[in-house]
């Protein structure tokens, strides 16, 4: 009997590795539909484009940048609470930024769900995490070190899991 070569092993491991490719390709042929799109940068089905386009557009956002006809759709039954976030910092934003679609919430005038209403650091950090894209005058925090150094001044007041709630008004942030 022969002495096996120092690379078989080798040979038997790209054997695995061609064979579990082949078994791959082969499953990415049955399971993917015909209109996946193969380009490295838009890995998408291609009719789900068009099938979104046939979908009613049903939101509560900015539809002008006019603050009196900003967020109209929940100005509808909150007249007050728009009327009085179109003075604070946050007056640019849309409420669904924040409590999620209105699609959730109201549905041709009726109350269909509560709005969402997230109390965690995260829907804060959502804009104020540092990131490329946004403006250098925008208040930003890089890491959570650079957070906790931001409430040390504060020292004793926070414990583990303190939210930015604790001393800010999601409408007015300053606190």
């Amino acid at each position: 009997m022969r002495d096996p070569s120092p690379w078989s092993h080798l040979y038997r491991l790209a054997g695995v590795l061609a064979a579990g490719f082949a078994v791959f390709l082969a499953f990415l042929a049955i399971a993917a539909p015909s209109s996946w799109h193969y380009d490295m940068g838009y890995w998408h089905r291609a009719d789900s484009l068009e099938e979104m386009k046939h979908q009613p557009l049903i939101y509560g956002g900015i539809e002008s940048v006019s603050s009196s006809k900003r967020n109209a759709a929940c100005k509808a039954c909150h007249q007050d609470v728009t009327k009085e976030v179109r003075k604070l910092k946050h007056k640019t934003l849309s409420c669904e930024s924040c409590h999620g679609p209105l699609f959730d919430h109201a549905r041709d005038g009726k109350k269909v769900g509560n709005a969402y209403i997230d109390r965690t650091t995260w829907q804060c950090e959502n804009c104020h995490l540092a990131t490329i894209n946004k403006p250098a005058d925008h208040r930003q925090f890089r890491t959570t070190e650079e957070f906790k150094k931001h409430v040390a001044f504060r020292a004793g007041e926070f414990e583990a899991g303190t939210t930015c709630l604790k001393c800010h008004s999601p409408h007015d942030p300053t606190p």
